[in-house]
């Protein structure tokens, strides 16, 4: 079964069907040029570095029980930190713990030494496995059996990873993927398959009836459906179809062709989760006649948070003690972001306090009780609010049940605490209640980015001593639980410009922007790779490095620093490939995101301020102050460039659905299509009719359905698309969402048509609401009317109302809109005896 044991599209997986390549890129010579003053220094182990190569060279003399077995101590934990020096010779010098030790062949890519053992294992030559089933097979039966009568998933797992060319370690695993499959913990299920099926040794899953390729890829499909991914449970399906389309497997005792498993009853129309209430506009390209219909405009409580400092006496004597470095306080702002949500709402940060609104009237919804305004900030002293952290920290992380934040300092700020003290809060999701703070933790490192879900955990990027880890958080308790330590050092600043976590297919990518980028599993912690990334591109070495010069400290030992790398950019995960824009260099990556090795490297050639934009299915865009690159990220082949209508830096854009680039300008956006003819279009932006004077500077776009939201430095404006907004009132089925999106393109007739035509078989209550909307809008159109002086068509209109006054309520509410109309109209008579019926029916004389 060749397509189901292959890795994951785009991904290669280099430990399958060959053997492991230990001479060269595995155990080959440092690339000892490379390391420079700002080099990240990772765990790498000097003693079991020693037992590598021993390992290579008792199987190169054809010893292969003693190469078995010095790597079977290393997986065991036999190898202490300063002993058991393979070659008998004196003890090294104390090694990081071995349970996080990396290597590196070349001084780029370092990996797991236990990970590397165990695929030493996995890749030596069947006789060898054979000879390691002799000695470990009876004590690895034994402890599945232990851990099976348990019911235990860890030990289970810890089974296949103590004995992984074992008969048992496959049953093991297969059982763990089970028992964490009834358990509801679909990712980590399919994590446990997909090992059978990519790691595990053919010959050995063949002979372990459980570990049935058919019976793994329906068991991942399944895990996917259940997980709401429905898309990937397809592509298993299909798969699974192609090649094996005629095998005929038991399903709870049931005969079940494969090729009719998408349309039964385990991945039918009944598993497919409901849509939801999510906004979908489609995001197509709107007309360019049609232009922007402002909405609303929200704004923050500071409107200045990068305010500069004030110079007084405390200042001007600066810190003392450890430097601190930060980046430009103002350089790329805004930093804001929002978070969509489901029901057409939105999260955002008003500095430290997490509100919810909505996206088409950006009515508040609920809100947190978080500080409203920075601290002051001292000059000479580390902030509380920089751009370049903002962008990772400033936003509002959710599911089914909680919100989640970083919230940094609060009050008098002193030493570099603006920098280092922050939380992550979880609230309740119905009323913005915090329900747990990392402050109750035992060590409190700082948060470097948002956390992501995974699962029943938080992921989110730390620092803590100098150590550059990933922390895994339960989501629900707010307790802390694997920690993977990555690196040190690697920056100049004294918390460097880390981004979000990006989570795919149970691998978590992590970039510090400290020169280190890696993989880790979500579910078990364990680092599957780290690179020292290049900073500059390997065949330009005549530049000059990043290296930091040496200076005379004073005093006063903060300082700001501007950036000279890419502004900070999220990671992009595409098919298997991990692209990142570093804002420590000037080489854009590709890497391969299950062995970290280089795909394609990318000099940098724009001007500063370039960050990555977005990606589809087949490009990646980069964006910059001058202009915007589109970049085949398969091959890293530049298609084409387009020079910019901004002539500064004026915020970050955003990519639509549809094939469309939003980029700000100044009060302006800029739209260009980027499938067929390419051509931008200019949209002006529109002022709100009430209100103080618009929003201006730098602004970060966001798109959703038919609205376009701006995060300024001061607020929050939003703007919809006449054309999306009339696209968008047409596909929907529901009268109230129809008639909200004719009201904000300006239709009040349609908006009334819509409601009156949902009148026709609702319930009374539905009824009585769906009426009074109509009255309601049926009022201002009228009294409009009248105020134009149209009046046979605002008559008309008030008469049309009299068949949704089934209530007395609603009979009063329009008899109020008759007396309104006639006031506009200035008909005194008309006037008078409206308000006469008024009152007989408010006594109830009529």
């Amino acid at each position: 079964m060749t397509g189901l044991a292959a890795a994951a599209p785009g991904q290669r997986n280099r430990n399958i069907e060959a053997p492991l390549e230990v001479r060269g890129s595995l155990l080959g010579p440092r690339d000892a040029d490379r390391v420079d003053e700002l080099a990240p220094k990772l765990p790498e182990s000097r003693t079991l570095d020693r037992f590598l190569r021993k390992a290579q060279d008792l199987l190169g003399h054809g010893d292969e029980v003693g190469a078995i077995g010095v790597l079977q101590r290393v997986i065991e934990g036999e190898v202490t930190e300063s002993g058991g020096d393979p070659d008998g010779a004196a003890e090294l010098p104390a090694d990081p713990d071995p349970a996080h030790a990396v290597y590196s062949g070349d001084g780029r890519l370092f990996r797991p030494v236990e990970r590397l053992c165990r695929e030493f294992l996995v890749s030596m030559p069947e006789s060898a496995r054979t000879r390691y089933r002799d000695q470990f097979e009876v004590v690895a039966e034994r402890a599945y059996q232990a851990a099976l009568a348990d019911f235990d998933a860890r030990e289970l797992q810890a089974v296949y990873d103590r004995w992984v060319v074992t008969l048992a370690a496959g049953r093991a695993l297969a059982a763990a993927g089970d028992l964490l499959l009834h358990r509801g913990r679909y990712r980590a299920s399919i994590q446990a398959y997909r090992a059978l099926l990519e790691a595990y040794p053919a010959d050995l899953r063949a002979a372990v009836a459980e570990a049935d390729p058919v019976y793994l890829a329906v068991k991942i499909a399944l895990c996917y459906a259940r997980a709401g991914e429905r898309a990937r449970a397809d592509d298993w399906l299909r798969r699974l179809e192609a090649e094996h389309g005629g095998v005929i497997i038991q399903i709870q005792g049931e005969p079940t062709p494969v090729a009719s498993l998408r349309d039964g009853p385990f991945f039918g129309a009944a598993q497919r989760p409901a849509r939801g209430d999510l906004i979908d506009g489609g995001g197509a390209m709107p007309a360019e006649a049609s232009g922007l219909v402002a909405l609303w405009q929200h704004r923050f409580a500071e409107p200045d948070p990068y305010r500069a400092a004030s110079v007084t006496s405390a200042a001007r004597r600066g810190m003392r003690g450890t430097a601190t470095v930060a980046p430009r306080h103002r350089q790329f702002v805004p930093g804001g972001s929002v978070q969509f949500l489901r029901e057409g709402r939105f999260a955002f940060l008003d500095h430290y306090r997490a509100r919810v609104a909505e996206i088409g009237t950006g009515k508040l919804r609920r809100q947190s009780s978080g500080a409203l305004k920075p601290p002051q900030a001292r000059r000479g002293t580390a902030r509380s609010r920089v751009p370049v952290y903002d962008w990772s920290t400033q936003r509002v992380v959710t599911d089914d049940q909680h919100h989640y934040a970083v919230i940094g300092a609060r009050g008098s700020l002193a030493s570099t605490a603006g920098l280092t003290a922050n939380q992550l809060v979880a609230y309740r999701r119905s009323d913005l209640e915090p329900i747990w703070s990392s402050r109750s933790w035992q060590v409190r490192p700082t948060m470097l980015a948002a956390p992501v879900v995974a699962g029943p955990r938080l992921l989110v990027p730390t620092l803590h001593d100098g150590v550059y880890a990933l922390q895994a958080v339960d989501k629900t308790t707010g307790e802390p639980r694997f920690r993977v330590p990555l690196h040190t050092g690697g920056t100049e600043l004294t918390r460097a410009v880390t981004v979000p976590v990006v989570l795919q297919q149970g691998t978590a990518f992590v970039l510090t922007n400290a020169g280190v980028i890696a993989a880790v599993d979500s579910y078990s912690g364990e680092l599957r790779w780290a690179r020292r990334y290049e900073r500059r591109h390997p065949l330009h070495r005549s530049k000059p490095s990043l290296v930091r010069k040496p200076r005379v400290r004073s005093t006063a030992t903060f300082r700001e620093m501007t950036l000279t790398g890419f502004a900070p950019s999220d990671l992009l995960v595409v098919e298997g490939r991990v692209i990142a824009a570093p804002a420590d260099g000037d080489a854009l990556l590709c890497l391969d995101g299950a062995t970290g090795e280089p795909v394609w490297i990318i000099e940098r050639t724009l001007e500063q301020d370039t960050y990555l934009l977005g990606h589809d299915a087949r490009h990646v865009w980069l964006c910059a102050t001058d202009a915007l690159v589109c970049i085949d990220h398969r091959s890293g082949v530049r298609r084409w460039r387009e020079h910019l209508p901004t002539a500064a830096w004026s915020g970050r854009g955003t990519l639509l659905p549809g094939g469309t680039v939003l980029i700000p300008g100044d009060r302006t956006i800029h739209a260009l299509t980027t499938r067929g003819e390419r051509r931008w279009t200019r949209f002006d932006l529109p002022t709100l009719l009430l209100g103080t004077e618009p929003l201006d500077g730098p602004c970060n776009l966001f798109a959703q359905g038919p609205y376009w939201l701006a995060c300024y430095e001061s607020g929050i404006e939003a703007y919809a698309p006449l054309a999306a907004l009339q696209a968008a009132a047409a596909a929907s089925e529901d009268p109230v969402s129809r008639s909200a999106l004719l009201v904000q393109a300006g239709d009040l007739g349609g908006a009334i048509d819509a409601l009156s035509a949902g009148l026709e078989g609702a319930g009374d209550v539905r009824r009585q609401a769906l009426a009074a909307r109509a009255l309601r809008l049926a009022g201002d159109q009228a009294t409009q009317l009248a105020r134009d002086g149209r009046r046979e068509a605002a008559l008309g209109l008030l008469e049309r109302a009299r068949a949704w006054t089934a209530t007395r309520s609603l009979r009063l509410r329009r008899q109020l809109l008759e007396v309104d109309v006639f006031r506009e109209l200035g008909d005194g008579d008309r006037l008078y005896q409206a308000q006469q019926e008024l009152y007989a029916m408010m006594e109830g004389r009529k």
